[in-house]
């Protein structure tokens, strides 16, 4: 009897997949992998009471609960995303960053407009800010408080070795 080696990854495939289900099941039991305490910024979705008036809204709120209470949320979002950028070579959050060099990403909404040249102020902004500015300045200084102002780097200019080749500075 001749061994095929592609029904022996299925069956390795297959097994590994139903070790997972199996083991994602118990651990919500037993706790061998123990729960993650959340460092999400919201409060957590409390566990639903069935009641038979209300049955149709049932469904939605366990999965609202036990979204939040996935004992191994955090190793398989951690593991999604290993699978997305180094395996596929995709950012989790596509259209949304670039990838540069040694796997950095870059936010492209705020940052890549600044950084290109595209976004910079009108004449009348800058008008605008230099007489707010200099209205603060006449008020700290009537109090004795000094005013620095900080302008804030973004990560394109500071790691610009980072950045991927295809991205240039723009105008400054």
């Amino acid at each position: 009897m001749k061994i095929n080696t592609s029904n022996i990854l299925q069956i390795i495939i297959s097994g590994l997949f139903i070790f997972i289900i199996l083991f994602t099941f118990l651990n919500q039991s037993f706790f061998f992998v123990g729960n993650q305490i959340s460092n999400e910024n919201r409060k957590l979705a409390e566990k639903p009471t069935l009641n038979f008036k209300n049955i149709n809204s049932f469904p939605a709120k366990y999965e609202s609960y036990y979204n939040d209470h996935f004992s191994l949320k955090k190793y398989y979002v951690s593991f999604m995303s290993f699978l997305s950028i180094k395996i596929y070579k995709k950012a989790a959050l596509k259209w949304k960053v670039i990838r540069g060099q040694d796997d950095w990403l870059f936010e492209m909404k705020k940052d890549l407009p600044l950084f290109l040249g595209e976004k910079t102020f009108t004449q009348n902004q800058l008008n605008k800010l230099k007489v707010e500015f200099t209205k603060r300045l006449e008020y700290f200084k009537k109090r004795d408080i000094k005013m620095y102002i900080l302008i804030c780097p973004s990560k394109y200019s500071v790691y610009p070795e980072k950045l991927p080749f295809f991205l240039k500075q723009g105008r400054s």
